[in-house]
């Protein structure tokens, strides 16, 4: 029943627009081990851990996905099919963001290597915050999350973020999904 909850919490709502923070975080099958050591494999950040790329709208919607890595290869298609052009993008100084304005959209970073996480209007605190309560989530409620459903939770986290602020409760706005894609269409 829940992996069906989930999967209705993951239809596609639209392209991100204006202000949008990108980041990328790593999640171990296990939370409770330890993710912090380094990986031997190319392009996976953390041994043995899960990648997963958040978008998130100032003052809207985020959306979350499983990545097979964090290179600029897998990115740059999941900015550009989920992030209407022309906005603004705020990320920290990960070399797979550099070709942002090449693809049309204005681009700033903060420089979180050395010490800075605000300037001004840059910063990455609502992404960040993302993964902080989806983390905290994982760890403290599922305790262990398999990497094949790993999409299903980021899809909940997501779900529950771009739905925070609205005036009805979110079970409301999910029972208002169901149904199938087609038949809402009609």
């Amino acid at each position: 029943m829940f992996h069906q909850i989930r999967k209705m919490m993951g239809y596609d709502e639209g392209q991100l627009e204006g202000a949008i923070e990108v980041d990328e975080t790593y999640i171990h099958p296990d939370p409770q081990k330890n993710t912090r050591v380094k990986a031997k494999q190319p392009n996976r950040r953390f041994y043995d851990s899960e990648v997963l790329f958040g978008m998130v709208e100032r003052g809207g919607k985020a959306k979350v996905k499983h990545v097979k890595s964090s290179g600029k290869r897998v990115l740059d298609p999941e900015i550009i099919g989920n992030v209407k052009g022309a906005s603004t993008i705020y990320s920290d100084q990960y070399g797979a963001y550099k070709k942002l304005p090449i693809r049309g959209f204005g681009h700033y970073a903060v420089k979180h290597s050395g010490k800075q996480y605000v300037n001004g209007h840059i910063h990455t605190q609502n992404v960040e915050n993302l993964w902080s309560n989806m983390k905290r989530g994982i760890k403290g409620v599922y305790r262990h999350v398999d990497a094949q459903y790993l999409q299903a939770y980021a899809d909940e986290y997501a779900f529950r973020y771009s739905h925070r602020n609205d005036y009805q409760p979110m079970f409301w706005s999910l029972l208002g999904k169901i149904g199938t894609p087609s038949e809402k269409s009609s």
